[in-house]
C-alpha cells in the first residue's frame, strides 16, 4: 500500500538518531500485533508525542488514555 506523501516512514532508527526522530514527529504509531511493553511508546510520551497503537499489542494498549496521550485503534479487518 502506497503512503501519502505527509507520512514519514522511517522503519528502524538507530540510538543515535532516535531522539531527533522522535522531536521532528507529529504522532507515533505502533501497529504491532505483539508487543512485551513497548518501550518506543514510553520514548514517544516522554518527547512529547501522541501515540497510536494497535488495540491487540499487549499491555501497552491498556497504557494509552484514549484522547488524551493517544488511540488505540482496531485493525483494518475489524
Amino acid at each position: 500500500v502506497p503512503l501519502p506523501p505527509w507520512v514519514d516512514y522511517r522503519g528502524r532508527v538507530d540510538d543515535e538518531a532516535l531522539a531527533e526522530a522522535y522531536t521532528e514527529s507529529d504522532v507515533f504509531l505502533l501497529l504491532s500485533d505483539s508487543e512485551s511493553f513497548g518501550m518506543v511508546v514510553a520514548e514517544a510520551w516522554l518527547h512529547g508525542k501522541p501515540v497510536i497503537v494497535n488495540r491487540h499489542c499487549g499491555p501497552v494498549a491498556s497504557l494509552v488514555d484514549e484522547g488524551e496521550n493517544g488511540f488505540a485503534v482496531g485493525t483494518v479487518e475489524e
